[in-house]
Parts: C-alpha cells; sequence; structure tokens
C-alpha cells in the first residue's frame, strides 16, 4: 500500500467526520501505567507496535505517550488533526519534541519509525519542511488497511527470548504445545518455556540456547 501524505484528512479515507465520537475510542491500559485512546480499529494494531517497540529495546515511558484529543492540527483553526480521530500517537514527547528549525531531535534509534512505517503509520520526523515532530505517529491507511496490518501482527513471527512477551509468544506456546508440550498459553516467555524450547530444540537437532529465531520457528511449522 502507498500511503497518502502526512496529515492528510481521515475523512477522505473512510475515517468518518472529525473529531470522531468517543465511542469509537478504547483506551489501551497495561501493567506499567500506559493509558493510550486509541480508535477502536487501530487499537489491536497499536497494543502491537508498542509491545513490539519495548520488545526490541526501547522504553516507553507511559507519562509520555499521548493518543487522542479532539484537537485541530497545531497552528490551524480549521484542519483537524489525525489525532482527533484516534489515528495519532505521540511516543515519548519530552525526548522527542517538536522543533521549527528542520532538525530532528529524537533518542529513537531508526529502527523505531521504520518499524512502525512498516505497518502503515506516517513518522512526524519525515514530515517536509523546517517542522519535525519525531514524536509523532499517524495512521495513514483504510479501516481495510488497518484490519490487514492487524491480521500481519497476529502471525507476525519476530525472535524470542526469555522475557518476552505478546501474540507472538502466544503463538509459540500454541506450537510448542503441537508438538507435546503443555504450556500456558498466556503470551509469557518465562522460565517454564524457556525449558520447553530447549527441549524442542534439542528434539530437531538445532542450537539448544533456548533463543527463538527463523530455524526454530520453522522447526515449529
Amino acid at each position: 500500500m502507498k500511503a497518502p501524505p502526512m496529515a492528510t484528512s481521515a475523512a477522505t479515507r473512510g475515517w468518518g467526520k472529525a473529531p470522531a465520537p468517543r465511542s469509537s475510542i478504547v483506551t489501551l491500559r497495561r501493567a506499567d501505567g500506559l493509558a493510550l485512546p486509541v480508535h477502536t480499529d487501530i487499537a489491536s494494531l497499536v497494543a502491537w507496535l508498542c509491545d513490539e517497540t519495548e520488545r526490541r529495546g526501547y522504553d516507553l515511558n507511559p507519562a509520555w505517550c499521548w493518543g487522542y484529543a479532539p484537537r485541530k492540527v497545531r497552528g490551524s483553526k480549521t484542519v483537524w488533526s489525525n489525532h482527533a480521530w484516534g489515528l495519532a500517537i505521540d511516543l515519548n514527547a519530552p525526548a522527542n519534541p517538536l522543533t521549527e528549525n528542520g532538525k530532528v531531535v529524537s533518542d529513537m534509534p531508526a529502527w523505531v519509525p521504520q518499524l512502525w512505517k512498516s505497518y502503515g503509520f506516517g513518522w512526524g520526523g519525515d514530515y517536509p519542511g523546517a517542522r519535525k515532530d519525531p514524536m509523532h505517529f499517524e495512521f495513514l491507511g483504510t479501516k481495510a488497511d488497518a484490519a490487514r496490518f492487524t491480521l500481519q501482527t497476529k502471525t507476525a513471527r519476530p525472535a524470542l527470548k526469555l522475557g518476552s512477551i505478546g501474540e507472538a509468544v502466544k503463538l509459540l506456546q500454541a506450537r510448542l504445545n503441537a508438538h507435546g508440550a503443555k504450556l500456558k498459553v498466556d503470551g509469557l516467555f518465562g522460565p517454564k518455556t524457556h525449558d520447553v524450547v530447549r527441549w524442542f530444540q534439542g528434539t530437531k537437532g538445532l542450537v539448544i540456547d533456548g533463543i527463538v529465531g527463523p530455524r526454530t520457528w520453522k522447526a515449529l511449522g
């Protein structure tokens, strides 16, 4: 999918009038205190991307991450922000501030915006001109695109290890159970899952390191 330009109206992509009604907004809540209000049709996608972002090593500060806000684009009295549809989020805002001098000030590794862009989001650090907003990510697709990207996350197979969490771990646990294990499918890669992974690797002649990489995923089927 070729995404439309950043900051285009979500109404042109089938998301209705702004601001979106509160009934279409859901707040993602995590044990660490993160409370991120987003449109219900991208909620699962955003939840997975937040988990994947942290799993890969970039920590999200719950107090610095924002979502739905029924407001106009900064500096405009007529153009609605994609925040007003619940389609935009800001990550670690103080560490990734808005600038007006053409410079991107960000503590994000380069893979963070690349990850989000690969699932249909635009990044404020790519804004043309002098204004750069690296905290800002906005979904640039349609509702059908959101459903497609969400489905991709459910079959994604990232590298997993002790301490990993999320949907990919549930998939791993289910596949291990299909090979004779008796794990609880809870999405938590704890010591029991680690031991079963090592057992499985041993039965397949793989390197026994407890890390689920491409070869282990392939063996799992």
